[in-house]
């Protein structure tokens, strides 16, 4: 069965950034070619897929901790809230980029490693997978926080462009399937 996070990764995170896929494609068209008035629309599309991403694996944690309580509690149990509090308090993804370093440390309070799972099951994908993520919050942060010379270095890097945009959407996706699915 899918986790509700994929579902909402499949359905309204995809739908929101069809939205500004859209948007891009009403600002430049449907044809290739570099256009200047593309690179906000390309900026936004990047910031709110790193916030998508985010989202989604903050759902999974909170599943896994559903997970963890109804595999270790009974029904109603006074402890499940407060382990539950324990287990989101100080949580990274609530306050930091969903970098492997977050995203691991807030798994392996559950006793999983996102990165070794993914690392051990697909051992070819994973690298570009972390550099794609890594790179990601990178231009994040660097539109975010109107940081020019971080900016550059990341369009020098890899161009924020419609094409980077749907090889992370494509890379996520995998990324999704196999940290949901068994």
């Amino acid at each position: 069965m899918p986790s509700d996070a994929l579902e909402k990764w499949r359905g309204a995170r995809a739908a929101r950034l069809d939205n500004l896929v859209a948007a891009h494609r009403a600002v430049a068209g449907d044809g290739a070619g570099r256009r200047w008035l593309t690179v906000e629309v390309n900026h936004a599309l990047i910031v709110r897929l790193a916030s998508e991403f985010q989202g989604f694996c903050r759902e999974l944690h909170d599943e896994a901790i559903d997970s963890f309580l109804a595999s270790t509690f009974e029904a109603g149990s006074p402890a499940a809230p407060i382990v539950r509090r324990l287990l989101t308090s100080g949580r990274k993804l609530d306050s930091g980029n969903a970098g492997w370093a977050n995203v691991n440390n807030d798994f392996a309070r559950l006793g999983m490693s996102i990165k070794a799972e993914l690392t051990s099951r697909y051992p070819k994908r994973s690298g570009p997978w972390t550099e794609k993520l890594e790179r990601l919050n990178t231009a994040r942060n660097a539109i975010a926080h109107d940081n020019s010379t971080q900016l550059a270095e990341c369009h020098a890097e890899q161009p924020l462009t419609m094409v980077t945009f749907r090889a992370c959407v494509r890379a996520w996706t995998r990324w999704h399937l196999a940290s949901t699915v068994r």
